[in-house]
């Protein structure tokens, strides 16, 4: 949440009593690194961690990857899970795809379209 909000300190100092218990999940590098993390003042503010995830330690072989994708597209099929499209580009435009990104008028996700 501090990530996101790109705040000049993260709000657990304020937010969380001393005997706070909880979790910062990094998951990615979208708007830029993470700056002005400072452990101690996090630990001032309660038993809290940091983590970076990656996805290569949860998908061990091909067999995983496939039966991930397929509950994935499985699920998508039946309605449970709606993915959002909020641009779709093709190659001749992909372009603007990466203006978008960059401007931050493309924050969810975008389908480029081949052939």
């Amino acid at each position: 949440m501090w990530y996101s909000m790109r705040s000049a300190r993260p709000p657990c100092a304020i937010a969380f009593a001393p005997s706070a218990c909880a979790a910062f999940i990094n998951y990615g590098l979208v708007t830029g690194p993470m700056r002005d993390l400072d452990p101690y003042e996090l630990g001032e503010a309660g038993s809290l961690f940091l983590t970076r995830p990656r996805l290569a330690d949860h998908l061990a072989d091909a067999a995983t990857v496939q039966r991930r994708a397929d509950d994935v597209f499985a699920a998508i099929r039946q309605g449970a899970l709606n993915v959002e499209i909020n641009g779709r580009y093709t190659l001749d435009n992909v372009d603007e795809a990466h203006v978008a990104l960059e401007e931050r008028r493309q924050a969810r996700k975008a389908v480029i379209e081949i052939g």
